[in-house]
């Protein structure tokens, strides 16, 4: 008898375990993945500010070339790195 119940326990033990492991698995692709949206969210606020230098460091001329006012200047970077293009 006691080694039925010791069996009994171990089967318990073995099915928690995996459920914790499960339960823990998902949680790290749930923490994966909030990680990921926030360096991808930094990664283009960066490369926004870049593209604004850029376009701020342009003369009044070259900005007029390219149909843009300085006022413009932090829509156009916001549009044109937030672009998503989605096929034909």
């Amino acid at each position: 008898m006691k080694s039925t119940t010791h069996t009994a326990d171990s089967s318990v033990l073995l099915a928690q375990t995996r459920r914790i492991g499960a339960d823990a698995l998902i949680l790290l692709g749930h923490l994966a993945t909030r990680f990921g949206k926030g360096a991808k969210s930094a990664v283009l606020k960066i490369q926004i500010a870049r593209m604004e230098s850029v376009l701020r460091n342009l003369s009044d001329s070259q900005l007029a070339d390219i149909d843009l006012e300085r006022r413009d200047i932090p829509d156009r970077a916001r549009s044109l790195l937030g672009y998503q293009y989605d096929g034909l």
